[in-house]
């Protein structure tokens, strides 16, 4: 996305949120958190081109595979811990620990092919 589009959009969350600050909106820092947010989803293409490539390394089918569920992981990780502690810092602890278990729930089950490939694994180790 064009940078002073991103420029623009910052400035008009900016003063929103101080409009929305005056006014006494006790919503306005979730307001400025989920505009923060958006903002940083719509600059991401970068970053996500730049995990792209990381990803292309490998040659190997199997090896790719894993590489994208190691960066799906990490990503799905760190955007989790993001939203958390805006959440808990805006007060909503109960939904802080809601999404850290849904972002667990989410990397748990990006492993579940690679379990069930050990648990076949073990199935074969013990049939010989």
């Amino acid at each position: 996305m064009n940078v002073l589009t991103l420029l623009g959009a910052g400035v008009l969350l900016a003063i929103s949120f101080y409009l929305l600050n005056i006014l006494g909106a006790k919503s306005a820092p979730l307001y400025l958190a989920l505009g923060a947010l958006f903002l940083l989803a719509l600059s991401a293409e970068p970053y996500f081109r730049a995990v792209q490539l990381l990803v292309d390394i490998p040659t190997n089918e199997n090896t790719r595979n894993v590489a994208e569920t190691v960066c799906k992981a990490l990503a799905i990780g760190y955007l989790v811990g993001v939203g958390a502690d805006l959440c808990e810092n805006l007060g909503a602890v109960a939904l802080s620990k809601s999404l850290v278990f849904g972002g667990r729930v989410l990397i748990f089950s990006l492993g579940i092919p690679y379990l069930m490939g050990l648990i076949s694994l073990a199935r074969e180790w013990l049939s010989l």
